[in-house]
């Protein structure tokens, strides 16, 4: 108490309670930091915009806000604290929107996105979507095991050692018709040949020599009389 008394410096008061909430409450994350940009600064996804922070663009700042009404924040230099503006959200300002509401917001979207992971990871168990492509292939196959393939085109090989290699095998040729007849004939008269002589008798060549061969048989006497 007597420090108290013989204190002599003065007491800094504070009397805005609404002013000590707001030094007290820096933007959520990075200690209440934030780089304006060309939209403005950007908080939790909000954007706030005052004519003021186009001289800022680039830099960072700090900014702190009301709990109670999101739809502005008040923007320091980071270095001197000395105030800038009072950056506005349009769609947010007079809305009388709290930081609970945005809060709650953010619970409720964050659920929802829960749920619905939880929902796509169950349908995968049901459905056992690891092994879809293996079965579709199997199902494929299942369905084309009766069907043949058209035949694919194909074409002759040829070179210059082919060509000369089948012109120079004899070509195998059959015979025609005529030709044919003449090789029959000509196989009976080989047999008329062989035949007569087997039997002893002479082969003429024509009549005339027949002819002649008796006319000197009856001259050698060697004629019988039924020739």
């Amino acid at each position: 108490f007597e420090k108290f008394t013989q204190h002599q410096q003065t007491i800094k008061r504070l009397d805005n309670e609404r002013l000590l909430d707001v030094l007290l409450a820096p933007v959520p994350s990075q200690k209440g930091f934030r780089t304006v940009g060309k939209e403005g600064i950007s908080v939790e996804g909000v954007e706030y915009i005052h004519a003021e922070l186009g001289a800022y663009i680039g830099e960072r700042v700090h900014c702190r806000f009301n709990p109670d009404d999101i739809g502005k924040i008040y923007v320091f230099d980071p270095v001197k604290r000395e105030f800038i503006c009072e950056a506005f959200n349009p769609e947010l300002v007079d809305n009388e929107i709290t930081m609970n509401h945005a809060q709650e917001a953010k619970r409720i979207q964050r659920a929802r996105l829960r749920s619905e992971r939880d929902a796509i990871k169950q349908a995968s168990k049901e459905f056992d979507v690891s092994d879809v492509a293996q079965k579709f292939l199997a199902y494929r196959e299942s369905q084309t095991q009766g069907l043949k393939s058209f035949p694919k085109p194909s074409k002759q090989v040829s070179s210059g050692i082919i060509n000369s290699i089948s012109h120079a095998e004899p070509k195998q040729e059959g015979y025609s018709t005529a030709r044919k007849d003449e090789l029959a004939q000509r196989r009976d008269e080989l047999n008329a040949i062989e035949t007569i002589r087997n039997s002893g008798e002479p082969i003429y060549q024509n009549e005339h020599h027949k002819a002649r061969h008796y006319t000197q048989l009856n001259i050698d006497g060697r004629l019988g009389p039924t020739e």
